[in-house]
């Protein structure tokens, strides 16, 4: 799971273990862990790890139950999942239009 670089990693972590309490696929007898993983091209990623049944069906409704608690527990705290960013470098100069004059002049 992936939040974006100017998030609060220590704010974050609690909301995402928060978010998989009370789910019925996720054993609350176990402990749920939010580990800080990797930083990526757009975000800084974690490693959520939970305890579930292991029959093949209950992990897919697992999983999902798991990723749509997370980001609607993530998108409630105001807590950004980014898009990727992209950043475009050009050989010499770019000339920018703006298209907003497009209607005022007719081309």
């Amino acid at each position: 799971m992936g939040v974006a670089y100017g998030e609060d990693l220590e704010e974050a972590r609690p909301v995402i273990r928060r978010a998989l309490e009370g789910l019925e696929l996720v054993n609350q007898d176990k402990p749920i862990e939010v580990y800080a993983w990797e930083f990526n091209t757009s975000s800084t990623d974690s490693n959520v790890r939970w305890w579930a049944n292991s029959a093949p069906l209950e992990l897919h409704r697992g999983r999902d139950q798991v990723v749509s608690a997370i980001k609607a527990a993530l998108d409630t705290a105001g807590i950004e999942i980014p898009l990727p960013y992209r950043t475009l470098t050009f050989k010499g100069s770019a000339q920018l239009r703006d298209r907003s004059m497009d209607d005022q002049t007719g081309t």
